[in-house]
Parts: structure tokens; sequence; C-alpha cells
């Protein structure tokens, strides 16, 4: 408290001097304080982007499954139309 109410040059420039080298060195510290947030947020991410990867596989699979059947009620459909077409030209010949 008497820094404040009688502070002396030498003293102050002391307190001052200090509070800059720590500004200073907190500075010089962040980018390595960064990487290491950096790297636990990665870390902690991996299961839930392994998760999210596992469930997009699963859609992938289940859309090759989707496909194959649209194909093969495609072609089913198709070949109604033909034997349809067949029919009634058959009945129309009769």
């Amino acid at each position: 408290m008497s820094d404040i109410l009688r502070p002396e040059g030498q003293h102050t420039r002391e307190i001052l001097s200090a509070l800059i080298n720590f500004i200073k060195f907190q500075q010089e510290q962040q980018p390595i304080f960064d990487e290491i947030q950096y790297q636990r947020q990665r870390e902690e991410d991996i299961p839930r982007a392994s998760a999210m990867k596992e469930r997009n596989d699963a859609h992938r699979r289940q859309l090759r499954q989707l496909h194959k059947t649209q194909t093969n009620t495609a072609k089913e459909t198709a070949g109604l139309k033909h034997k349809k077409k067949f029919t009634e030209r058959l009945d129309n010949v009769r």
C-alpha cells in the first residue's frame, strides 16, 4: 500500500520492470500454450470423429443396398412392362 501512497523511484521502476517482463514472458509462451490447447482439442475430437466415420460408413452401405434394390426394381418393372405389351399384342391378334 505504501508503494501506491508514497512511491519511490527505484522501487517503482523495479515493479514496472517485473510487470513488463511478465507480460513479455506471457506473450512468448502464448504460442506454446495455444499449440497444447490445439493438441488436447484434437485428442478429444478423435473419438467423436471416429464415431462419425462409422456412422458415415454405415450410411454408405445402406445407400449402396438401396441403390441395388432400386436397380433390381427398375429392371423388374421394365420386364413387366415388356411382358404386358407382349400380352396385349397377343390379345389383339386373337
